[in-house]
């Protein structure tokens, strides 16, 4: 089995390796979010991506488990419709299995997605779409945040 990129290492890479990053962290979960620099607020009514660690929220992914995590993130239409075409409506995935990259459980019909403690691999992958989540934030926050 191919060993999973550690959870503090994701966060890490989010809250730096991307930058404009504010980082909520909540019951053992962290929340990520676009930040506008310069003193302006983050909204923090949408995050870009989560790390869940737990079954408070969850009862899909088996996160009772200690070391097992579910990065879940939002991507663009395109990017959903490449990775799972417009067969991931209604299709049954096992959201327990580990390192595999699937629509999100509850929250896939807006595009998200989610992999239960990635490998080195999946999350080499992943990492371009983060990036993109954290585009799609910036976008739609500069849209709701217009001066004038």
């Amino acid at each position: 089995m191919t060993k999973s990129v550690g959870d503090e290492d994701i966060v890490r890479f989010i809250a730096t390796g991307i930058g404009g990053v504010d980082r909520l962290t909540a019951n053992e979960d962290d929340f990520f979010f676009y930040d506008p620099g310069a003193g302006r607020e983050v909204d923090r009514r949408l995050p870009f991506a989560t790390i869940v660690r737990g079954t408070r929220y969850d009862t899909y992914s088996d996160l009772g488990c200690p070391g097992t995590f579910r990065l879940n993130l939002g991507v663009g239409k395109e990017t959903f419709r490449r990775l799972f075409g417009d067969g991931a409506k209604g299709t049954a995935w096992d959201y327990t299995a580990l390192d595999h990259i699937m629509p999100h459980p509850e929250y896939g019909m807006m595009h998200w997605i989610c992999v239960v403690n990635p490998s080195a691999a999946s999350f080499a992958a992943l990492r371009p779409m983060l990036t993109e989540a954290w585009d799609l934030a910036k976008t739609r926050y500069d849209r709701q945040h217009r001066e004038g």
